[in-house]
């Protein structure tokens, strides 16, 4: 089963191999044209599916992905490795495969949340998580293909990824993704709050063949003080709105009155999709924001912050969801401090608590399994870090550092975006940004950007 935008999807990959073949550009060109399509479908598009077989659902992203992957293959046997590369791909698909087996070899039998089981309790009014052994399952096959296709992807591709010349092409796509977003925006906001429609959840699923159950959440939200863009879950357009945000960052000189009407709309829309991720992830840009500008920061920038920041927490106070939340926060520290946090009853609707559950016990099982974890896919929380620890362990979360240095050596790390990135990613994402290509692909360039512009400033003192 396909729908409407599977046909437009089908049409632009057999044009573009076509035209590949046709005007004889080759493997590169090919290569680079499907890189800037995933990017676009994972960042734009969250909703709907390319083809459903029976139950399973192949998403746009994933279809864009596995076509990536194929052009991949024949790219990678035909070129040159460095040895260092070499190793570094060898360091992290071992340390995959080492987690991925472990839970069989030593017959583990740590209690483990299942993956996305979280939710099955809050949806179940269970009294508390339910747990079982360490095992491989059908998720630890699916993130170990995934994360097989990641190393293809980014090793085939490096060295036409990170030239000036495509560099300055894919800003080029930031900044229509944003613009995109932005009409999204004004459409959404118009139809949600102007005309109390349920026009643009009706053309989403006619579009995108949502389904019934992503329609009814886009029909419900439609009498929300919410905005959802092309996504089930706000989180992940906050989280989306965050990534574009830090590369239009990335591909400015913070100078451009443009590019900061475009940062501040994006930013209002997270904030608008109702989403306690939203304020978690616009707080930490703008922490990115005055650090990337430093010196070189203008007044007229500093007013924008400030003008955003009112705006902001206007719509924080007036939102009664956002109250409801941090109070569920606060009732979570309140269990921490009196020892019961395990035993807590999930009769609330607020899905914080069990959030913040699951990103505990992903610690707390880290602790106990600190060098592989309990296993690749094994379990799941609704935070990028503690997830990704706990599934592969310090040892696969270094290699996979090691890796990306070796992959683009990125030069000195920022400090304080590092310690933002590190705060954001502990409370939320998906473990599924291990393989992203947008996720990774935009924190790359940014630091490259960063250590680009920070040269050209020792350069002028030294001058001096």
């Amino acid at each position: 089963m396909i729908n409407a935008f599977s046909i437009i999807v089908a049409f632009i990959y057999l044009f573009l191999i076509i035209k590949t073949i046709w005007r004889k550009k080759g493997i590169k060109h090919l290569y680079l044209s499907f890189f800037l399509l995933n990017i676009i479908f994972e960042l734009f598009i969250g909703v709907g599916y390319f083809i459903r077989i029976g139950n399973t659902e192949i998403l746009y992203s994933e279809f864009s992905l596995l076509m990536l992957f194929i052009v991949s293959v024949f790219l990678l046997f035909n070129k040159k490795i460095q040895p260092k590369e070499y190793i570094a791909i060898i360091i992290l698909l071992g340390s995959a495969c080492l987690s991925f087996i472990l839970p069989i070899i030593f017959n583990d039998n740590t209690a483990i949340m299942a993956y996305n089981e979280y939710w099955e309790m809050l949806y179940e009014d269970s009294s508390i998580f339910k747990t079982t052994p360490a095992v491989l399952n059908s998720h630890s096959f699916l993130l170990l293909f995934r994360i097989i296709i990641f190393v293809f992807c980014f090793s085939a591709g490096k060295d036409i990824l990170f030239n000036k010349n495509t560099i300055k092409q894919f800003f080029k796509i930031f900044h229509i993704v944003a613009s995109l977003y932005i009409f999204l925006f004004f459409f959404e906001f118009a139809c949600k709050y102007f005309f109390n429609s349920n026009t643009y959840a009706y053309l989403v699923n006619s579009i995108f063949g949502i389904g019934q159950g992503t329609y009814a959440t886009g029909i419900y939200r439609s009498g929300m003080p919410a905005l959802q863009g092309l996504y089930k879950e706000p989180s992940h357009l906050s989280m989306n709105m965050f990534i574009i945000s830090c590369a239009l960052l990335a591909s400015s000189k913070i100078k451009g009155s443009k590019t900061n009407l475009k940062l501040f709309l994006l930013n209002l829309y997270s904030i608008l999709s109702v989403s306690l991720s939203a304020v978690i992830f616009v707080g930490a840009f703008i922490l990115i924001f005055f650090r990337y500008g430093k010196k070189n920061m203008k007044l007229k920038n500093v007013f924008f912050l400030i003008v955003f920041f009112v705006v902001a927490c206007l719509i924080l106070f007036k939102i009664p969801y956002f109250s409801h939340r941090i109070n569920s926060v606060f009732n979570v520290i309140e269990l921490v401090r009196t020892d019961s946090l395990f035993q807590y009853s999930f009769s609330e609707t607020s899905g914080e608590v069990p959030r913040i559950v699951s990103i505990l016990y992903c610690l707390k099982w880290f602790g106990s399994h600190l060098f592989f974890g309990v296993g690749l896919g094994n379990t799941y929380s609704h935070s990028f870090l503690p997830s990704m620890l706990c599934n592969i362990g310090l040892i696969g979360f270094l290699a996979w550092i090691f890796y990306l240095k070796k992959i683009k050596n990125v030069g000195k790390l920022d400090f304080i975006t590092i310690l933002c990135l590190i705060f954001v990613f502990s409370f939320q994402g998906l473990l599924g940004y291990f393989y992203t290509i947008s996720f990774v692909y935009v924190f790359l360039l940014y630091f490259y950007k960063f250590n680009e512009r920070r040269k050209e400033v020792y350069a002028r003192n030294c001058n001096c």
